[in-house]
């Protein structure tokens, strides 16, 4: 992947990193994504973007020149990713991530420019906040393979990061699923009406978002839906748990994600009713039954959608359709850093990786909703309390929080 580790929120002026900083967070309980239990009473030591110590606190020396965070009775995680949302222009919505724990975010179909412009600045050490991998805009509304064919030449020529797929005709859908896998760029999205969800997995799509084509694909009646003969209604009411259990297994073995957005699918309730949110939930347990990688994803940017906050709750309802604490942290911190191709330096916590850490006053494993209790944010070795990041205010002097 063509991806460069890059944050877009300024804190403050020119000089954010004028000097690298030792930062110690001492006796502290640490959960550090790869799935080990919890190391109590334990010491994490960052310089400048890496972590250079984690160990026992009785035993972690600390350099004289550190400053010493308490951690006691507190909890370490990952920086938490949210892999679905549309910031939009608002870098307001990066400062909240920041102080909502967000340290990485993917961002389907965005300004680009505006994007690398953040970049830059974040590169000239100007800006601290989030990683964002990026599509640039997404790609809907063509016709023909030939279209899709130069959709892609346009997007992979502005480096974007991966290609975001929106409604297409079937062909022009798998001229640009073959230009993708031949020159190793992914693309994730929605599944086009006439294309089947199985198709999608074998044409290796990286990750489905929002369970799109996922009803169709789990019902009895799809040819007849398809076809035209039987209401699209008809999906829910035919649901197989076999049907879905066969394209689950599916979609583990070909290593396509997904990225179920289940508070998308409640805020949809609202207006529609519940059995859509019913059913997004019911699959989502499924797919962990499964060995489907769950993706992490808040839909932050579209309706009233407060950054990082949402994502918060969707760990929650994760949770709720059947993962684990546990799962759900993976799904914001381990899978996605594994998923994007930087395990090595993201994801997870120990010596050598990048510095994105949640400092937490309560344990995340006895309850999800304790991600929400956040004491302090490290976003590449920069240590911020989430009172210290300065956001922009409307004229009536309320933060802004919605994207």
């Amino acid at each position: 992947m063509r991806l460069a580790l890059a944050a877009g929120v300024l804190l403050s002026g020119p000089a954010v990193f004028a000097a690298v900083a030792t930062v110690a967070i001492r006796d502290a309980t640490i959960i550090d994504g790869t799935g080990a239990p919890p190391r109590p009473h334990s010491t994490i030591i960052f310089r400048g973007e890496r972590i250079i110590a984690l160990g026992p606190a009785r035993t972690t020396r600390i350099p004289k020149s550190a400053r010493v965070i308490n951690g006691r009775g507190k909890y370490v995680i990952p920086g938490l990713w949210d892999m679905h949302v549309h910031i939009a222009g608002n870098r307001d919505a990066l400062a909240l991530c920041i102080a909502s724990g967000v340290t990485g975010v993917r961002d389907m179909g965005g300004d680009l420019a505006q994007i690398g412009a953040w970049r830059k600045a974040m590169e000239r050490r100007e800006m601290v906040g989030p990683h964002i991998v990026a599509s640039g805009p997404a790609v809907g509304g063509i016709k023909t393979p030939d279209e899709a064919r130069r959709a892609f030449d346009r997007l992979d020529g502005m480096d974007v990061d991966f290609i975001d797929v929106l409604a297409l005709p079937r062909q022009a859908f798998f001229a640009l699923a073959e230009q993708c896998r031949h020159w190793r760029l992914p693309f994730a999205g929605q599944v086009p009406d006439d294309v089947q969800a199985a198709e999608a997995i074998e044409e290796r799509m990286g990750s489905i978002e929002q369970l799109s084509g996922m009803f169709l694909a789990c019902s009895t009646e799809e040819p007849e839906i398809r076809a035209g003969r039987a209401p699209q209604s008809r999906a829910l009411d035919t649901f197989s748990e076999h049907r879905a259990r066969e394209l689950f297994k599916r979609c583990a073995l070909m290593e396509t994600r997904q990225t179920p957005a289940l508070s998308y699918w409640e805020r949809r309730a609202r207006r529609k009713g519940q059995r859509e949110f019913l059913a997004a939930s019911r699959m989502v347990g499924l797919m962990r039954e499964c060995g489907v990688q769950i993706l992490a994803g808040s839909d932050a940017g579209h309706g009233n959608t407060a950054p990082g906050k949402t994502l918060h709750h969707e760990l929650e309802l994760l949770v709720q359709a059947g993962l684990t604490p546990a799962e759900a942290l993976r799904a914001a911190t381990a899978e996605p850093a594994k998923f994007l191709g930087w395990d090595e330096s993201l994801g997870t916590l120990k010596p050598g990786m990048v510095a994105d850490l949640v400092l937490l006053d309560a344990d995340p494993l006895s309850d999800i909703r304790n991600v929400s209790k956040i004491s302090g944010v490290a976003a590449r070795g920069e240590y911020v309390t989430p009172a210290s990041i300065p956001t922009r205010r409307s004229a009536s002097g309320r933060m802004k929080h919605s994207l």
